[in-house]
């Protein structure tokens, strides 16, 4: 009897120490806050070396995904975080999540505690960041890439979006608005000052 009120109150604590992290992860983290255990220079930006073109490689191949990609990119990305967490898969920009559930999956094997849910969608196709640079258009706005939440009421444990790479941070942003909370968890990150501020082409 004695050990079970000891588990129920260690359980209590567990959930409230969870609430608060959420409360943290919400309130101080700004809405593009993203971890990555690599970087990513686009093309165009500046000359990349020999590692940050690997990665490029990789964070392409994630897209698909590869297996070779999943065994570099997942093991990488779990050490970049701890347990309990939910682990939600960003959808792309044709609506679809197969290739981030399946990231996220793997990353969970790493973080047994992690947990995966499909808990944010696309209410249809948007066009690429890609697509959109190539006719010089602007990124998307946060509104503009038609992510809602469709998942209902969640622990309140750190949430992070999986996805293969950050640019801009507005879908992560977008992502986080939906579902009320949580940061990034991307392979390589195209976000950073570094990576923009020379203009040279490769």
């Amino acid at each position: 009897m004695k050990a079970l009120t000891q588990k129920s109150l260690f359980a209590r604590f567990s959930n409230i120490l969870g609430a608060i992290r959420a409360v943290y992860y919400c309130s101080y983290t700004g809405p593009g806050k993203c971890l990555s255990p690599t970087r990513y220079v686009p093309r165009g930006y500046r000359v990349a070396n020999a590692d940050e073109m690997v990665a490029r490689r990789i964070a392409q191949e994630l897209k698909i995904p590869t297996e070779n990609a999943i065994q570099i990119a997942a093991p990488a990305m779990a050490a970049l975080i701890v347990g309990p967490c939910w682990l939600i898969p960003v959808p792309a920009s044709n609506a679809s999540i197969s290739a981030n559930l399946t990231l996220a999956r793997a990353i969970a094997q790493f973080v047994t505690t992690a947990r995966v849910i499909c808990a944010v969608a696309r209410t249809r196709p948007v066009e690429s960041a890609y697509r959109r640079k190539l006719r010089g258009l602007p990124g998307l706005a946060v509104e503009e890439h038609a992510i809602v939440r469709v998942a209902g009421p969640l622990q309140p444990v750190p949430a992070y979006f999986v996805d293969n790479v950050i640019t801009t941070g507005t879908t992560l942003a977008a992502c986080r608005r939906a579902l009320g909370w949580g940061v990034g968890l991307a392979y390589a990150d195209a976000s950073t000052f570094y990576n923009t501020i020379f203009q040279r082409s490769e």
